[in-house]
């Protein structure tokens, strides 16, 4: 049995400080605004599949956070990545475009005043770099 999966995408550069601060952002919205609109199995893919028994299938060989893959990116591009998200996207349907218009807006804001850039910086041309780290788990029948 192979189960591969992957973490949220996250900004790493263009510097350590800002893409901490533009992870939190992340975060917020993952967590605070589009939590409510999660399926409960989100949190199995959220915790890399730990909380699934084993079944008849041993030894479960994991591998956390050491594959992944960078890209250069736009702050457009994490924007929508965040808008693909079902949770996101369950949000919007409830709260009605504006309200998601107005998170994304927002989250852009506070993305460029911890990249130091001036708010009238399309998103497009702001340059990120995002990581995604990918997880597996290898196990067999005995």
């Amino acid at each position: 049995l192979a189960i591969y999966g992957y973490h949220l995408t996250e900004p790493v550069g263009p510097n350590t400080q800002a893409a901490a601060k533009i992870k939190a952002l992340r975060d917020k919205i993952f967590k605070e605004i589009t939590g409510p609109y999660w399926t409960p199995e989100r949190k199995l893919v959220d915790e890399a599949y730990k909380g699934i028994p084993p079944g008849p299938y041993s030894p479960v060989e994991r591998s956390d956070w050491q594959h992944y893959t960078e890209i250069q990116a736009s702050l457009s591009d994490l924007s929508g990545y965040i808008q693909t998200w079902s949770g996101f996207q369950k949000f919007q349907q409830v709260k009605g475009d504006k309200a998601a218009h107005a998170v994304i807006q927002d989250f852009e804001l506070r993305c460029k005043e911890a990249l130091e850039v001036p708010e009238a910086t399309e998103p497009s041309q702001i340059s990120l770099v995002l990581r995604t780290h990918y997880f597996s788990l290898l196990a067999r029948k005995p």
